[in-house]
């Protein structure tokens, strides 16, 4: 039998088999929401805190890679060669070493925005004691529209007679 022929009679093979239907079966069980009870406070933050973390991270890791060598091309004094961006293609501009130290500190500022986050939600939750509201500031009278405007007559000239042409000018 020839090559076209098996990859013919095959084809038509897969094709009957995928026209074939299947007796029906009860459907697949449709899983329920979490509830509140379900999971402990604690556990609701730390996951939020995960997630945040995760999502964080590539932010702070690009903010970390900039800081990082900016601050070691000023550090070197400005020099050309250590010039952020100006690099060719293709060459790596960090040792494993620097990866590690951007990498672990990228990590440290995703956490710490994760707990901002979390310090931030027990504040707005009233768990923690917020930052006090301003006080209000009082009452202030409304001014009549044919009142005239205090301190109207600080500047010496007023607008209306710089903008004004002059007399005798063309």
């Amino acid at each position: 039998m020839s090559r076209t022929r098996r990859a013919a009679l095959l084809l038509a093979v897969l094709t009957v088999c995928g026209t074939v239907r299947v007796p029906a079966q009860e459907p697949p069980p449709v899983p329920e929401p979490y509830t509140r009870e379900e999971f402990s406070d604690s556990m609701q933050a730390l996951r939020r805190a995960e997630i945040v973390t995760v999502g964080a991270f590539p932010f702070t890791l690009l903010f970390a890679i900039l800081v990082y060598d900016y601050a070691r091309w000023a550090g070197g004094g400005f020099a050309a060669e250590t010039a952020p961006f100006r690099r060719p293609p293709g060459e790596d501009p960090f040792s494993d070493d620097e990866k590690v130290g951007i990498a672990i500190g990228a990590l440290g500022a995703a956490v710490a925005v994760a707990a901002a986050d979390y310090l931030l939600g027990r504040a707005e939750a009233g768990q923690a004691p917020a930052v006090e509201p301003p006080p209000e500031p009082p009452e202030q009278a409304v001014r009549p529209p044919d009142a005239p405007i205090p301190h109207a007559g600080v500047l010496p000239v007023s607008l209306a007679t710089v903008m004004a042409p002059a007399a005798g000018r063309p």
